[in-house]
């Protein structure tokens, strides 16, 4: 059974090696423009919305970072009701030359996730044909405001995303993340989500440029006001109306939120692990299997005597580092960090049941001190 399994993971690997579509490689990418600052005409034509809960120690250096885009940069931060003083850290200490507006934000209606409810409170305030969703804790490169601008003017998106780029200084971020990062990438496939009128669908809600028009058209935050998985189904409803959109990879938005502890790292990955399989206990079997297989099929088609899967396994090990080794090097990680994706495949595993017992007990996913329970299907805007 061993040597089956072994010899599958290794052709799942070459398989992925040879998709016509290559999701392994970087070729979706945006980096921060040479000109740093954008100009008076640029900066009139978007607003940035952060909703902020309890992020006090956070949101300095994602305001600040804000500062160096541009001279004068409509802000509106909505304070999801914050028991650390969020909104009197942002007014006290937040830069001069920013065009901020503080929205303390009301009490969390039944059916709404918390995000998408602090952006909806925001969204009356928008008065500009763009919007940029940039998480509290998401830190932008100068000049990169501008380049996810001129990125969509040029190319004719309706909405750009840049996944950031986590944290990766402590043991199990080193570990963990590039291969969560590699994991979505094989779900959402970057190619084809970009491709118009392709079903797949992704975006990264952590920062993310939408045109104004299109998200009015899809009914707003309303039409998917209890998502989870809130940034691929806004993507999602916005392709389905025929917009645009694009979602890429780059150095100029990373996160500087630690996520430090194994433990914090498995509630992150618990809270949109089930959704991501969109409920689906068959989704969630097949999702754990090839998971499993792909993980540890090549090294233990390796360590098994036989010649039958060590030759499989070397070649399924081959196309294991060719296929991650493109993703090693844009995070700078070494070489030998596909060693330790078998344990790294196994946590992530284990975060996809652990999410799907949560939510199959009826508990829900806890996170900032609310609970989640599974949503129901969003509608688009007629």
């Amino acid at each position: 059974m061993l040597s089956v399994l072994s010899v599958i993971g290794s052709l799942l690997w070459l398989i992925i090696w040879l998709l016509p579509w290559k999701p392994w490689q970087i070729r979706e990418r945006l980096e921060a423009d040479e000109e740093p600052v954008l100009d008076d005409a640029s900066a009139d034509e978007l607003t940035v919305v952060i909703p902020a809960r309890n992020e006090a120690n956070s949101i300095i250096a994602t305001l600040s970072a804000l500062a160096r885009q541009t001279e004068k940069l409509r802000v509106i931060v909505v304070d999801d009701q914050s028991s650390d003083g969020s909104s009197a850290v942002v007014a006290a200490m937040a830069p001069e030359n920013l065009d901020l507006r503080i929205v303390h934000g009301r009490p969390l209606p039944d059916g709404w996730s918390g995000k998408l409810w602090a952006l909806e409170q925001a969204l009356s305030r928008v008065e500009t044909p763009w919007l940029l969703q940039l998480d509290a804790d998401i830190q932008l490169a100068p000049g990169m405001l501008g380049a996810m601008l001129q990125h969509a003017t040029d190319n004719g998106h309706d909405l750009v995303s840049v996944l950031p780029a986590p944290p990766m200084k402590r043991r199990w971020e080193k570990l963990l993340l590039p291969a969560w990062v590699f994991f979505f990438r094989l779900l959402y496939p970057f190619a084809l989500s970009n491709r118009p009128g392709h079903f797949v669908a992704a975006a990264a809600g952590g920062c993310l440029l939408v045109r104004l028009e299109a998200l009015q058209a899809i009914g707003a935050y309303s039409s998917f006001k209890d998502a989870q998985i809130d940034d691929c189904t806004l993507a999602r409803l916005v392709k389905g109306r025929n917009y645009r959109t694009w979602i890429g990879l780059s150095h100029g938005v990373t996160s500087h939120r630690s996520l430090g502890s194994l433990k914090d790292i498995i509630q992150a990955g618990t809270r949109t692990g089930f959704p991501r399989l969109h409920y689906s206990l068959i989704n969630l079997i097949v999702a754990s299997a090839v998971l499993l297989i792909l993980t540890w099929g090549p090294p233990v088609g390796m360590l098994i005597s036989s010649s039958e899967t060590r030759i499989p396994g070397l070649a399924g090990s081959f196309a294991l580092f060719a296929v991650t080794l493109p993703l090693l090097r844009f995070f700078g990680r070494s070489g030998l960090w596909p060693l330790a994706l078998p344990l790294a495949g196994s946590i992530y595993c284990w975060t996809l049941w652990r999410s799907a017992l949560h939510y199959r007990l009826g508990d829900g996913i806890h996170w900032k001190s609310r609970s989640y329970t599974k949503p129901s299907k969003p509608k688009a805007a007629k």
